[in-house]
């Protein structure tokens, strides 16, 4: 048995690398992001459902954390987060090029 569990384990770890390839990221997830990388501590709207799904899939994804608190709806970013982060504020502006068409 221990070798099916290893066998599911390693499919899951391989089909999430595959998921994470695909993955894109909505203005809401990048806000909420965004958010906690410049409000420590950032606190929960528990009355706004869509921001409690993005949230969720950040703590899944490993980008925010929850932090002791009384109410238990403060998070912050984790060193993945914080690297995402980095990623975004270092993504330079897309860039057009003109063409003459004749050429």
């Amino acid at each position: 048995m221990p070798n099916v569990a290893n066998a599911i384990k390693e499919d899951l770890k391989n089909l999430e690398k595959k998921l994470m390839k695909r993955i894109l990221h909505s203005p809401l997830k990048i806000e909420t992001v965004l958010k906690a990388h410049y409000l420590p501590e950032f606190r929960l709207n528990k009355n706004y459902d869509a921001l409690s799904d993005v949230v969720s899939q950040l703590i899944l994804d490993g980008i925010l954390e929850g932090i002791d608190s009384l109410s238990g709806d403060h998070y912050a970013l984790t060193k993945k987060g914080k690297a995402f982060v980095d990623m975004i504020l270092n993504t330079p502006y897309p860039i057009q090029s003109w063409t003459d068409p004749r050429n």
